[in-house]
């Protein structure tokens, strides 16, 4: 599921959304060490 999303661009709702349940661990699951991880 979670392969899926990061193979295509995520819309601002679905960014939205993923953000609202937990801003690090969705940066963790798309990708972890892209560059947005602090």
């Amino acid at each position: 599921m979670d392969e899926s999303k990061s193979g295509r661009a995520l819309n601002s709702a679905e960014k939205a959304e993923a953000d609202a349940l937990t801003n690090k661990q969705w940066l963790d699951t798309i990708g972890g060490p892209t560059g947005s991880r602090r």
